[in-house]
């Protein structure tokens, strides 16, 4: 089994149950596509001419967006999510504000735990570990219920 590490972030949690909403555009790794030097220049005009402020995408590195998960199949490509969820008290190993990669921090664990290491089947029941079967399913644009 293969896994790829998509999101590492920490989030209070209370006692019972807890609800963790997370956007795929906050995750450290991935980035929104790049936007045109065309586009910076109208953004700047726009910027000039109205007095809005000029913003822009500060991290320049990561992988694309539209590019991180798998495209599928229009009949469905199986895959499998791992949740782990640890407890770490005081602060990070570190925290560093990057120009490019933005606020990063460090759990002070290997990249990828608890999975940098084989898994046996018969020693794996454990409770802050979540395997979850999903499918992964293509639409073409015509096909999605979009509101524009």
């Amino acid at each position: 089994m293969n896994f790829l590490q998509v999101d590492l972030f920490d989030v209070k949690l209370k006692v019972g149950n807890n609800v963790v909403e997370r956007s795929s555009k906050d995750s450290v790794y991935v980035v929104p596509d790049e936007t045109s030097s065309h586009m910076y220049m109208e953004k700047i005009k726009k910027s000039m001419k109205s007095g809005e402020p000029f913003t822009y995408e500060k991290r320049s590195s990561g992988f694309p967006e539209r590019l991180f998960l798998p495209k599928g199949t229009k009949s469905g490509m199986p895959m499998q999510m791992f949740v782990y969820v640890s407890q770490y008290e005081g602060t990070p190993a570190w925290t560093y504000e990057s120009p490019v990669w933005g606020t990063m921090f460090d759990d002070g664990k290997p990249m990828g735990f608890p999975l940098d290491r084989p898994v046996y089947g018969f020693n794996f029941t454990v409770p802050n570990m979540y395997f979850k079967d999903v499918t992964i399913y293509h639409k073409e644009i015509e096909e999605l219920n979009l509101t524009i």
